[in-house]
């Protein structure tokens, strides 16, 4: 074992803008920052469902969840290398990981194209620039499809499932961009016509890219997250499941969750055990 000449092994710091910087006094919570949601219309009060988008917006409140849990995967890779440091030099360190660079780090080469090429992204909802068409549409029973053509090949079968097949406007990936209003009404009013069984059926057929907006009862119900067994049942409390499934050492869900105070003697005992004599 590598000789600790430090008191600590590491320790993992989260603030929503990090240790130092200008935005370093704002309310450390994530609507104070950053904007992060999708699947949902009415943390935004928005009726119409959104698919998956990030975004950053000073001091923009739209509820939590997404902002908070971003910084997760990357404190965790972060601690694993600070560990192997540890094990190779017995030297601990403090991380600073916080929401606010997650968030930027998310959002890729956004950053570069606009230092460098001048390229500022627009406001699409849920479109995005690189796929045409893509966004939610309500169908003629009230339901709701989310529709994404990125490959060229996808978008070729949904032109043709339209109707549209053979109009110029359509035929290239340049030309649906430039007409991104017009496919997006023909889109919504194919949809609109039909009922939501009907529209996934015709797509599928197509194979096109398309998948209905869940509630969270219909999540729970759906065959692949009952066959997968994503939602567990412990203590007779419904919950996600373990995210990652080891092959060799599978880990479990032991409790929903502990008392107060359940496991103070046990923590203190160990840290006396560790404490040098």
């Amino acid at each position: 074992m590598a000789r600790r000449d430090q008191s600590f092994d590491l320790g993992a710091e989260l603030f929503e803008e990090g240790y130092g910087g200008a935005g370093v006094e704002m309310d450390a919570h994530d609507g104070s920052a950053i904007a992060f949601r999708g699947g949902r219309g009415d943390a935004l009060g928005r009726r119409t469902p959104v698919i998956a988008k990030r975004a950053i917006s000073p001091r923009t409140r739209t509820g939590n969840g997404g902002p908070v849990a971003a910084p997760g995967p990357a404190r965790a890779r972060a601690t694993l290398a600070a560990l192997r440091h540890r094990d190779r030099t017995g030297e601990g360190q403090v991380i600073d990981v916080n929401l606010l660079d997650t968030m930027l780090s998310l959002m890729g080469p956004l950053h570069s194209a606009s230092a460098h090429l001048g390229y500022e992204q627009p406001r699409l909802g849920s479109g995005i620039p690189y796929s045409v068409p893509r966004g939610t549409y309500q169908c003629a029973d009230g339901r709701w499809v989310a529709v994404s053509a990125s490959a060229e090949s996808v978008a070729a079968r949904l032109m043709t499932l339209l109707g549209v097949g053979d109009d110029d406007r359509f035929a290239s990936f340049e030309g649906r961009v430039a007409h991104r209003s017009e496919l997006d009404a023909l889109v919504g009013k194919w949809i609109g016509a039909r009922t939501e069984a009907e529209v996934i059926d015709a797509f599928e057929a197509a194979e096109a890219a398309i998948a209905p907006v869940y509630s969270i009862a219909e999540v729970a119900r759906d065959p692949h997250v009952v066959e997968r067994q994503s939602l567990i049942d412990v203590d007779g409390i419904t919950m996600p499941g373990l995210i990652a499934r080891f092959s060799r050492t599978p880990g479990e869900v032991r409790f929903a969750g502990r008392p107060l105070g359940a496991d103070t003697e046990a923590v203190l005992l160990e840290r006396k055990h560790e404490e040098p004599s």
